[in-house]
């Protein structure tokens, strides 16, 4: 791949994993642009590789997708941390653990935690 080919090749592979996040999340390309504050036709451009992103865009994307910019340059660490979290606050035990910690917190009773 020759220099020049590298700056297309690196919009195409991120605007694959935009695509694929924003799917997963289960967002348009309408939902995904009004949360970054772009053109409907501006987040398609990127997704498909057509425009490049700018460094202020992507992280806007990143943030309304759930993710940190790392995302988009690793192999996806971050949509694991994401999912995980995601699953923890839809788990009512989670969803109790947090609440019943809260009421001990506000009432000045140390948190035990078991392992």
């Amino acid at each position: 791949m020759s220099q020049a080919e590298a700056p297309q090749t690196l919009s195409r592979d991120i605007g694959e994993k935009v695509t694929a996040l924003r799917m997963k999340r289960g967002m348009t390309t309408t939902d995904l642009s009004v949360k970054v504050g772009v053109s409907q036709a501006q987040i398609s451009r990127l997704e498909n590789g057509k425009q490049g992103f700018r460094t202020i865009t992507l992280h806007k994307i990143a943030s309304a997708l759930g993710v940190t910019l790392n995302y988009f340059f690793d192999e996806g660490t971050d949509t694991i941390v994401s999912d995980t979290v995601e699953q923890a606050l839809h788990d009512p035990d989670f969803k109790r653990f947090v609440e019943k910690a809260a009421e001990r917190f506000l009432q000045g009773i140390p948190l035990e935690v078991e392992l």
